[in-house]
């Protein structure tokens, strides 16, 4: 019994691992295309687009190199609802951060950021996994 929660213990350590190293990589490609398209378009679209980019790229580094699992059309349409309550509760503690902590707005978003991290991958995993 001690080993098999050992064993599930570090797989969920290293898809954990996984998953920090797919979320970097994914922040820096969405951000690059972000640049690369604001040589051409305005700002808003720019992000759009790179933001919509983002969450298909997140989607497949997270099933085939987090999770390792199979794309699947009926995940991957369920997948940008993890990134919504993403936003939501990031703007919640956000929020929070600012106006009751009293966080420099440049500050903030690190919080959030950490905060999510746990509430992003256990979503994405209930949406990848199963």
């Amino acid at each position: 019994m001690r080993v098999h929660l050992r064993r599930a213990l570090d797989g969920r350590r290293s898809e954990f691992v996984r998953f920090l190293i797919g979320g970097i990589s994914n922040t820096v490609f969405t951000y690059a295309i972000y640049l690369l398209l604001l040589m051409f378009f305005p700002a808003m679209h720019s992000y759009i687009v790179s933001f919509i980019i983002g969450i298909v790229s997140g989607y497949v580094i997270n099933t085939l190199f987090v999770f390792c699992s199979k794309l699947n059309l009926k995940r991957f349409a369920v997948f940008p609802l993890v990134q919504l309550v993403n936003l939501l509760a990031g703007s919640a503690i956000l929020w929070v951060g600012i106006h009751t902590i009293g966080l420099d707005a440049r500050v903030a978003p690190l919080l959030s950021i950490a905060a999510t991290i746990p509430i992003n991958f256990v979503l994405s995993r209930v949406v990848v996994k199963h």
